[in-house]
């Protein structure tokens, strides 16, 4: 009798410590998936809203500059002939919104907004804080520019139009100067793709972007990338 007792209680004994074991092994499983679910709650939506706008392809609007920065002034301004020559060279009926000194705005059927094209001199302070002057091309969207998640067409054609006409500007303004600094900058002003926080450095695409408050500053070191990293980081599949 006193055996079978004491094998009840080791039984039970065991049985108590392999509950509580599981119950432990629970509770602390539920405590790790919480902490994940915690840390990866904005991943997740964030990734549920480009699900969303891809699916709808909701439009976005965007602010694009395009720079190339000479250290040497130009040998010839931007008027009337160049914007004839820029006609020519794109192939693309462009209008003259209107031209003054060393800037062009110009309308392209394939944009919804407005083109700026400008030679602009700045300056930047060496260490004997003496001015080296610099000449920017500056291509940019004079308003925002328009696309949807799914249709790229105009952040492709801005792409296509401002590398023509800084090809263009290059061979006709600066016809003896170094090879410049290229690069693009950009702003997503609506329907950013992330969350508030999030940065992208990507080196195959030169892309670099981070996103303040409700907007999402870009910059390429290679503008040539642009349509294909927009379409890379909005897209979420």
């Amino acid at each position: 009798m006193a055996d079978t007792y004491m094998d009840s209680v080791v039984a039970l004994t065991s049985f108590a410590n392999n509950v509580f074991t599981n119950v432990v092994a629970a509770v602390i499983a539920s405590l790790i998936l919480g902490a994940i679910g915690y840390v990866y709650r904005g991943r997740v939506r964030s990734r549920i809203q480009r699900l969303l706008h891809y699916a709808f392809d909701t439009t976005v609007t965007a602010q694009l500059t395009w720079v190339e920065r000479y250290s040497e002034p130009p040998r010839a301004d931007l008027d009337i002939d160049t914007f004839q020559r820029l006609r020519d060279v794109t192939g693309i009926d462009l209008s003259a919104e209107s031209i003054s000194e060393n800037a062009i705005r110009v309308r392209s059927p394939e944009l919804p907004t407005t083109l700026e094209i400008r030679i602009e001199e700045c300056h930047n302070f060496d260490e004997g804080l003496e001015s080296t002057p610099r000449y920017e091309v500056r291509i940019q969207t004079y308003a925002d520019l328009a696309f949807g998640y799914r249709t790229m067409d105009s952040v492709k054609a801005f792409q296509t139009l401002a590398d023509d006409v800084a090809s263009e500007i290059r061979d006709e303004c600066f016809p003896t100067a170094e090879q410049p600094q290229t690069f693009l900058t950009g702003t997503v002003t609506s329907k950013t793709p992330y969350r508030v926080d999030t940065l992208i450095e990507d080196d195959e695409l030169t892309l670099r972007a981070k996103v303040r408050d409700s907007k999402m500053e870009l910059r390429f070191e290679d503008p040539r990338y642009l349509t294909q990293g927009i379409r890379k980081y909005f897209n979420p599949l």
